[in-house]
């Protein structure tokens, strides 16, 4: 395996002469996925105890391993938040085995820094994702959704509470009719539902909705086709809820 040649190999000189090292490196990120796919955590992590002598020996030390994740952990940063598209050959690959040590290290700890994984520069990811910049937060978002480790837990938390309320403000989660509404619009919130067809008529209006954060209010008709008295304050989609789900 090339990896005697590629720890002390860092990703800078890795960026600016790709041809060379991109063969070697993709060959590797495959053979060695392969690899850790049929080595449990005890032979991963070199436990004499169980591992023949000889086989030890075939063992990728920790200490090589742990380099080879802090080469690889900033090469795949590197090619994410710089665009450098020369290198997308790698980053499937490369991904895939950094995903993979990264969850092998949560279970054996074998990289012994609580932020090994974390990149500096993404202490501001929160502030980025909140920017006007269209491309920071585009480069963010990829960072979140395929290598998240890259962020702090304390971040990425900051990001779901974020996300979660922009979400509640694109939403119409508190529908107070108002004067300025048409008599479609306010028809459209609410929901006519027929004491005993419960279910029938709740499955046909969900199936017909295509927002479902939305919220909406509930009017049940009685036994003899009059609508019930009374305004939703959330006491009757309560109700309806507990009634569908029955």
């Amino acid at each position: 395996m090339p990896l005697s040649r590629l720890q002390k190999f860092d990703q800078d000189r890795f960026v600016n002469n790709p041809d060379q090292w991109l063969p070697i490196l993709r060959a590797f990120c495959k053979v060695f996925y392969k690899k850790l796919m049929i080595t449990d955590d005890e032979e991963f992590a070199g436990n004499k105890e169980i591992i023949d002598e000889k086989d030890l020996k075939n063992n990728i030390s920790l200490s090589k391993i742990t380099r080879f994740c802090g080469f690889l952990n900033g090469l795949v940063f590197q090619i994410i938040w710089e665009r450098i598209t020369k290198l997308n050959p790698i980053k499937k690959s490369a991904i895939t085995v950094l995903k993979e040590l990264y969850n092998r290290d949560g279970r054996l700890k074998f990289t012994n820094e609580p932020n090994f994984w974390n990149i500096p520069i993404l202490s501001d990811a929160f502030y980025d994702i909140q920017t006007k910049n269209p491309l920071k937060k585009e480069l963010v978002q990829e960072i979140l959704r395929k290598v998240p480790h890259m962020i702090s837990f304390e971040n990425r938390l900051k990001l779901f509470q974020h996300f979660i309320e922009v979400d509640k403000s694109t939403q119409d989660r508190f529908p107070q009719f108002s004067d300025s509404e048409s008599e479609n619009e306010t028809d459209k919130k609410i929901v006519r539902i027929r004491r005993n067809f419960v279910l029938e008529d709740g499955y046909e209006y969900l199936a017909k909705r295509k927002n479902m954060k939305s919220l909406f209010q509930i009017k049940f008709i009685s036994d003899i086709g009059i609508e019930e008295e009374g305004i939703d304050g959330g006491g009757l989609l309560k109700e309806f809820m507990i009634q569908l789900s029955k």
